[in-house]
C-alpha cells in the first residue's frame, strides 16, 4: 500500500501596492540622508584630534554606518527569508520534473527586461553623477574634504546598481540555468492573468493544487505576448537560483519563453490583483 504525502502548505501571500512602495522608498531615502549627515560629521576637519574629539568622530562614523544598514536589516533580509521559506515549500514535492532544453536554446531575456533596465539605469546613473560632482566639487573648489570624501564613498552604492543593471541579462540566464541544474522545474497550470499597466500577473497552480502568483517584468512594446505560452496545457515553471529569476515555457517551444520578474514565486501581491483573480475565478465558476 502506497500513499502520497500531503503537500507542504505555502506561506500566505502578503499584500502590497503603490502606497507601500512610496512609503518604503521615502523612508529609505530619509534614513540614508541621516547616514550621510552622520558620516560627514565624523570627518569634520575642524576637530583638533585629541582623544575626546577622536571618540566623537568614531561615534559619528559608527552611527552613520549603522543607520545606513538599517533598511537592509529591517527590509531586505526579512524579505529574503520570506522568499526562502516560500521557495522551500514550493520545491518540497516528489512530483515528476519535466525535462526542458538548456537556457542557451531559449530566447534571450534582453528584450523582456529592456524597460526595467532603462529605468534602473536612470535610477543608478543620476545619483552616481550627482554624488561624483558633489564629491569632486567639494574637494577641489570648496575645500570641504570631509564632504567630498563621504560623497565619493557613497558613489559605490549607485555604481553597484549600475553594474547590476548592465549585467542583468547575463545574470538572469545564469540563474535560470542554475535552477534547471538543481531540478527547480515544475509543471504548472496558468488559468488566470491580470494586466496591470505594462506588467502581467499570472495565477499558477501546481499539480497538487497549491497556488502561486508570478509576475512578468514591465514589458516593452517589442516584448513577446505571453498569452500563447500560458494558455498551453504543458507549460513549465523554472525557478532560478534563490528565486531571483524564473521563466514560463513550453519545452517544445522554448523560443517563446516568458521571463518572470523576481522573486519567483511572488511573496507580496497588490490587493487589486488578488481581487481581479477572485473575480475571474467567480466568473469562470
Amino acid at each position: 500500500m502506497t500513499g502520497t504525502a500531503a503537500p507542504t502548505k505555502l506561506p500566505a501571500l502578503k499584500h502590497g501596492g503603490g502606497l507601500r512602495r512610496i512609503v518604503v522608498l521615502a523612508g529609505c531615502a530619509t534614513v540614508w540622508g541621516a547616514a550621510v549627515l552622520l558620516l560627514s560629521a565624523g570627518f569634520v576637519p575642524q576637530l583638533a584630534g585629541d582623544e575626546t574629539e577622536l571618540g566623537i568622530r568614531v561615534t559619528f562614523l559608527l552611527g552613520g554606518l549603522l543607520v545606513a544598514v538599517l533598511p537592509v536589516l529591517a527590509l531586505w533580509l526579512p524579505h529574503r527569508r520570506q522568499v526562502a521559506r516560500l521557495l522551500d515549500g514550493v520545491l518540497a514535492t516528489d512530483l515528476a520534473q519535466p525535462q526542458v532544453p538548456p537556457v542557451a536554446a531559449w530566447a534571450h531575456p534582453e528584450v523582456a527586461f529592456q524597460r526595467l533596465r532603462s529605468t534602473a539605469f536612470v535610477l543608478s546613473i543620476t545619483p552616481l553623477l550627482t554624488l561624483l560632482i558633489l564629491g569632486l566639487g567639494s574637494s577641489m573648489y570648496l575645500d570641504e574634504d570631509a564632504s567630498g570624501t563621504v560623497a565619493l564613498a557613497f558613489c559605490l552604492v549607485p555604481l553597484a546598481g549600475l553594474v547590476a543593471t548592465l549585467t542583468l541579462p547575463t545574470r538572469v540566464l545564469t540563474g535560470v540555468q542554475t535552477g534547471i541544474d538543481r531540478g527547480q522545474v515544475l509543471a504548472v497550470r496558468v488559468p488566470s492573468r491580470v494586466d496591470l499597466g505594462t506588467m502581467a500577473w499570472l495565477q499558477a497552480f501546481l499539480p497538487d493544487g497549491r497556488e502561486l502568483v508570478l509576475r512578468t517584468p514591465s514589458l516593452s512594446p517589442r516584448a513577446p505576448e505571453p498569452r500563447g505560452v500560458v494558455d498551453s496545457p504543458d507549460v513549465v515553471l523554472v525557478v532560478g537560483a534563490g528565486g531571483h529569476q524564473g521563466a514560463l515555457l513550453v519545452p517544445a517551444r522554448p523560443e517563446e519563453v516568458v521571463w518572470l520578474h523576481g522573486p519567483v514565486p511572488q511573496v507580496r501581491v497588490p490587493r487589486d490583483v488578488i481581487r481581479a483573480f477572485e473575480e475571474l475565478a467567480a466568473r469562470t465558476g
